[in-house]
């Protein structure tokens, strides 16, 4: 893909269904909007596959990007960017934006949503990408290569500020009338090694 209308950051495969409700279905499938997905850590063999098949069954039709940072978990944002590396991480965030020049992204939540230390500092290195990657004098290397790009909107999940919440339980006729939220569960299942961990997508968690 060359240009993204948004590029959805997830920390792990399944995140992006699993806290972003029916972002996906809705506009990858049903608006067929260029919906680009980023994992930050790519995990096993299996994750990856585990990925593609929810993704592909949401309505996505371009391959994702996997990160080479390790999964590691922490319960600290601090401890977290010592394992990634906070300039490290910030650099490939804003790499992905220059390449994608999406109008919109969609990341986690500042306080790692259950207190995972990877998704706070997916939040916390997006807040300070967005802005470097308008930034001409940063990484100098990917301006070269993409340019420099300025995203119009940053969507933090469960955000105090200004929230917006989306109603997914709308019939979208590119799934067969199936909802949104039905279609991120269904996308979600399909990553079978995380199911013992949570057992269906979070309500209320989409942008």
């Amino acid at each position: 893909m060359d240009k993204a209308d948004i590029l959805v950051v997830s920390a792990h495969c399944d995140d992006e269904l699993l806290f972003f409700g029916g972002t996906i279905p809705y506009y990858a499938g049903e608006r067929k909007l260029a919906v680009q997905v980023v994992y930050m850590a790519n995990g096993e063999r299996a994750r990856v596959d585990e990925a593609l098949g929810g993704l592909w069954h949401a309505g996505v039709r371009n391959a994702p990007v996997f990160l080479p940072l390790k999964d590691v978990y922490t319960q600290t944002l601090r401890l977290a960017l010592i394992n990634w590396n906070e300039e490290t991480t910030t650099r490939l965030l804003v790499e992905q934006i220059r390449r994608f020049q999406p109008e919109v992204i969609v990341t986690h939540d500042l306080n790692g949503e259950y207190g995972h230390g990877a998704h706070m500092a997916t939040a916390f290195c997006m807040v300070n990408a967005v802005p470097l990657a308008a930034d001409t004098s940063f990484d100098p290397d990917s301006m070269a290569k993409f340019g420099v790009w300025q995203t119009q909107k940053l969507y933090l999940h469960l955000y105090p500020e200004n929230q917006i919440t989306m109603d997914w339980s709308q019939p979208l006729p590119a799934f067969g009338g199936k909802t949104a939220l039905e279609v991120a569960n269904e996308s979600y299942h399909m990553h079978v090694s995380q199911l013992d961990y949570h057992s269906d997508v979070f309500i209320g968690g989409g942008l």
